[in-house]
């Protein structure tokens, strides 16, 4: 919301006098002139929005995120309108340019709003990805840019183009913030995870690796003995005192990676683990999910980071703190 906010006032802001007379916003506006150009920071506008995921994201809430970049719908989409504007810039014909953009224009606008996601995400599904809301500002606004340069038409000036931006990223996140095509996004997303569970099933062998704690004394002082002027975080490595009925205790906190040989079984949804007790898997999305005891109290979290048929790499945090991080090999 911080980035449409910025955008409204960038539009303010263009239009007082030292701003659009100043030698640097004619050195832009006259590049932003030229077809080609425009055309090319399109292009790489839209690679650079395939390898993020915010040329099309359909991330939602808390739901859905995390997303692939090679997943067949983010390279349909985005090599659709990159092929098209492509052509456009190699076409010598006039009139083919400007049906070519328009085309481009139409999809992308119906993908917009109808498919893409990234406008309501967190807990409550209420703010849109700032990031996302930028991307997609640069790219209509180069879009439109594209059509003022061939003048197709004579109403679309200069000006109208900051409104048409900023009335489609408006209605976007007031009218339009979720993917309407949620219904078959959760059929996709339930059909990976039915493919995890699959493949995921098994006896699993390697290693583990975890932090492991513990606070170490350096000094103790018998309560009845402390001067009122002794500070004891003056004492070099104290980073917290323990008081107990007749002593206080100077405490260093130290740590060090544990590595240990490490066996899981999981059938079906049920993970039993050498390091952590029997706990059911309870997938949010294909990677990951919460880790609950049978009595379905939560025990904490996983993550798969690899899987194949021959290997597995996955973190289960216990909690909201201690991480074990599993490098398998199927027995």
């Amino acid at each position: 919301m911080i980035i449409y906010v910025l955008i409204i006032l960038l539009f303010a802001f263009s239009f007082l006098p030292k701003i659009r007379n100043h030698n640097r916003f004619e050195i832009i506006n006259n590049k932003l002139n030229d077809f080609k150009f425009t055309n090319s920071i399109l292009l790489l506008w839209i690679v650079i929005g395939f390898f993020t995921r915010f040329d099309f994201s359909q991330m939602m809430g808390d739901i859905i995120y995390g997303e692939e970049i090679f997943d067949y719908n983010n390279i349909g989409f985005s090599s659709f309108s990159f092929l098209l504007i492509l052509t456009a810039r190699l076409l010598n014909n006039g009139r083919g340019k400007i049906i070519i953009i328009l085309l481009e224009l139409f999809f992308w606008s119906f993908r917009y709003f109808y498919y893409k996601g990234g406008y309501a995400i967190g807990f409550s599904a209420s703010y849109p990805d700032d990031l996302i809301v930028f991307y997609d500002f640069i790219a209509l606004f180069l879009r439109l840019r594209q059509i003022n340069i061939l003048k197709p038409t004579s109403v679309l000036h200069k000006w109208k183009i900051y409104v048409a931006v900023i009335l489609f990223l408006t209605i976007k996140i007031f009218i339009f913030p979720f993917p309407h095509d949620l219904f078959w996004v959760t059929k996709r997303v339930q059909k990976e995870i039915e493919f995890t569970k699959s493949t995921v099933i098994g006896d699993w062998s390697g290693s583990v690796s975890y932090d492991s704690s513990w606070y170490d004394t350096l000094a103790i002082y018998r309560l009845d003995t402390i001067p009122n002027d002794l500070d004891i975080f003056l004492i070099t490595g104290v980073e917290r005192t323990h008081t107990d009925s007749t002593h206080t205790y100077a405490l260093k906190e130290m740590s060090q990676i544990i590595s240990d040989s490490a066996e899981i079984s999981i059938s079906h949804d049920l993970i039993t683990s050498s390091k952590s007790p029997d706990c059911r898997m309870d997938y949010w999305a294909s990677k990951f999910g919460s880790l609950k005891h049978n009595n379905s109290t939560e025990y904490g979290t996983f993550r798969i980071w690899k899987l194949d048929q021959d290997s597995l790499i996955i973190t289960i945090t216990e909690g909201f703190g201690k991480d074990y991080r599993y490098k398998l090999q199927r027995e």
